[in-house]
C-alpha cells in the first residue's frame, strides 16, 4: 500500500471512531434486540360496588360458609361484615375452655388477600387469607384456625382493598380438619 493510500485509510477510520464515540457518549445503553425487559404486570382495579353490600353481605356469607352445615358443633359465633383500608375487623376469640376453630371466608373487590393479625401474638404467624374476587368468587380460600379458649384473645383482618367476609366459630370436633 502506498503512503496516501495508507493516509486515507487511518483518516477514514478516525471519522468513523469520532463518530461512534460522539453517538454513544452520554447516551443511555438501550436493551439490545432479542432481550426482553421485565416490567410489572398492570393492577387490577379494584371495584368495591361489585361486592355485596347491605343484606346482599349475609346471602353472600349463607352460601360460601352455610351456616347449617354438617358436621361438627352448632356456631357460637357467626358475624359477616365489611373491611377497608381504612377499617379493620375484630373478631373477638374470648371463649370458654375447651378447644375452638374459628373459620374465615373473604373476597375482596380485587382479589387481594387478608391480613390476619392476632392478639396476644401466641397463634403464630398467620399467612395472609387469600380472597376469591367479584370475578372469580371461587377462587379464595377459607381459613380455620384452631385455639384454646378460657383466655381473652382478638384476631384483626386487614385489607388493602374493600372486602367483605364471615366468620364462624364453633367447639372443635375431633375427626374435624
Amino acid at each position: 500500500m502506498t503512503r496516501r493510500r495508507i493516509g486515507a485509510v487511518a483518516a477514514s477510520l478516525a471519522v468513523a471512531v469520532a463518530l461512534l464515540a460522539g453517538c454513544s457518549g452520554g447516551s443511555t445503553p438501550t436493551t439490545p434486540y432479542g432481550q426482553p425487559t421485565l416490567s410489572a404486570p398492570p393492577s387490577k382495579e379494584a371495584d368495591p360496588g361489585a361486592l355485596p353490600a347491605g343484606a346482599a353481605i349475609d346471602d353472600w356469607a349463607a352460601a360460601v360458609l352455610p351456616p347449617d352445615r354438617a358436621g361438627g358443633a352448632s356456631a357460637v359465633a357467626r358475624v359477616s361484615g365489611e373491611v377497608s383500608p381504612d377499617m379493620d375487623a375484630v373478631i373477638d376469640l374470648t371463649q370458654p375452655e375447651g378447644v375452638w376453630d374459628v373459620t374465615i371466608i373473604c373476597q375482596s373487590a380485587d382479589g387481594s388477600a387478608l391480613t390476619l393479625t392476632p392478639a396476644p401474638n401466641e397463634l403464630n404467624e398467620l399467612k395472609p387469607l387469600a380472597c376469591s374476587s367479584p370475578a372469580a368468587p371461587d377462587g379464595g380460600d377459607h381459613l380455620t384456625i384452631t385455639f384454646d379458649g378460657g383466655s381473652e384473645g382478638t384476631l384483626t383482618l386487614s385489607a388493602d382493598a374493600a372486602a367483605v367476609y364471615v366468620y364462624e366459630i364453633r367447639a372443635h370436633t375431633a375427626g374435624q380438619d
